[in-house]
């Protein structure tokens, strides 16, 4: 695993791009784990780092209503551009 330092929030693994933001500590009751991970399903940067960013945003605007497995999919929908 390597974490590609352009793309704020991004890893890579097996050249697949991988967004993962820590639960901030005032919002851990409302998740199951300390981190939110899921696949961005791509090999190219350049729409890893447009998918990363608008899931950022959307946990930046709304953190409370984005919780668990369900922010995962709409994430995976969301991150589809």
């Amino acid at each position: 695993m390597r974490k590609d330092t352009h793309i704020p929030y991004v890893y890579q693994k097996r050249d697949f791009y991988y967004f993962s933001r820590r639960v901030p500590k005032d919002l851990l009751g409302h998740y199951k784990r300390p981190s939110i991970t899921l696949s961005l399903r791509t090999k190219s940067a350049r729409v890893a780092r447009a998918k990363s960013s608008s899931l950022a945003a959307q946990l930046r605007v709304n953190p409370k209503n984005v919780t668990g497995s369900n922010w995962c999919h709409a994430g995976a929908e969301q991150a589809r551009i």
